[in-house]
C-alpha cells in the first residue's frame, strides 16, 4: 500500500484537469492563428523577393515586409513556447486526476513530467510516453482506444516536428550561403512548416482531450453495431 499525505484529497484534481484541459484547447487555437498569419507574412515576403527580382522595389516595402517576417518569426516561437507551457500543465493534471481515481500518488517526479513534457524534439519521444500512462492508469478510460488514439497524435507530432526540424536547418544553411535561391528555399520550407504545425494544433489538442473524457469512452464503449436483413 502507498501512503497517502493528509492533504491529498484536499487538492481539486478534477477542476484542475478541467481548467487545463480549456486552457491547453485555448492555447491551441490562438498557436493556429498565429502560425497561419505567420505563414502568410513570410508568403507576402517571398512573393516580393520574387518581384525585386526582376522589378524595382521600394525601400519602405523591403523594410515593411523584412519586419513583419522577423515579428511572425518571434511571434510563432512565443506561441509555440504559450503551447508548450499549457501542454505541460495539462499532462500533470491529468495524471493527477487519473492516478486520483487509482487512488495511489503519481510515481514520477514533476520535474521529471515537465521535461519530458516541453523540451522540443525530446517530448516527441516522451510526450507520448507519459500521456499514455496516464491515460492506461486510468480505470474510465478505454485503453485499447486511448492507444491507437495517441499512437496517431505521435505520429502526427513526430511529422511535425521533422517539418520544423527541415525549415529550421534549411533557413541556417540559407543564411549561411548568401543563396537566394537558398534562401527562398527555406522560406516555403519555414510556410510549409508553419503552416503544417498550425494544422496539427488546432487537429490534435481536441482529439487530445477527448481521450480522457469518460463520457466520450463511455459513448464508444456501448456503441454497438447493428445488422439489417435486407
Amino acid at each position: 500500500m502507498q501512503d497517502l499525505p493528509a492533504t491529498w484529497m484536499a487538492i481539486p484534481v478534477e477542476e484542475q484537469a478541467r481548467a487545463e484541459s480549456i486552457k491547453l484547447h485555448r492555447a491551441a487555437r490562438n498557436s493556429a492563428f498565429v502560425l497561419v498569419a505567420a505563414a502568410f507574412l513570410h508568403l507576402l515576403r517571398y512573393f516580393i523577393a520574387v518581384l525585386g527580382r526582376d522589378n524595382l522595389i521600394p525601400g519602405w516595402l523591403d523594410i515593411i515586409t523584412s519586419s513583419l517576417v522577423i515579428v511572425a518569426g518571434l511571434a510563432a516561437v512565443g506561441v509555440a513556447l504559450y503551447a508548450l507551457y499549457h501542454f505541460g500543465a495539462w499532462v500533470l493534471a491529468m495524471r493527477a486526476l487519473g492516478y486520483r481515481h487509482e487512488h495511489r500518488l503519481d510515481p514520477r517526479p514533476r520535474w521529471l513530467l515537465w521535461a519530458c513534457s516541453v523540451v522540443p524534439l525530446v517530448n516527441v519521444v516522451t510526450a507520448p510516453f507519459v500521456v499514455r500512462e496516464a491515460a492506461l492508469v486510468d480505470s474510465r478510460v478505454s485503453g485499447s482506444r486511448a492507444t491507437v488514439e495517441l499512437r496517431k497524435i505521435a505520429i502526427a507530432w513526430a511529422l511535425a516536428n521533422a517539418f520544423a526540424v527541415v525549415a529550421i536547418v534549411t533557413r541556417w544553411a540559407g543564411d549561411r550561403s548568401g543563396s537566394l535561391q537558398t534562401q527562398g528555399d527555406a522560406m516555403v520550407w519555414t510556410i510549409v512548416s508553419a503552416l503544417v504545425s498550425a494544422a496539427f494544433a488546432w487537429w490534435m489538442v481536441p482529439r487530445l482531450i477527448r481521450v480522457f473524457s469518460p463520457t466520450e469512452a463511455a459513448a464508444t464503449g456501448t456503441r454497438r453495431r447493428r445488422w439489417v436483413n435486407a
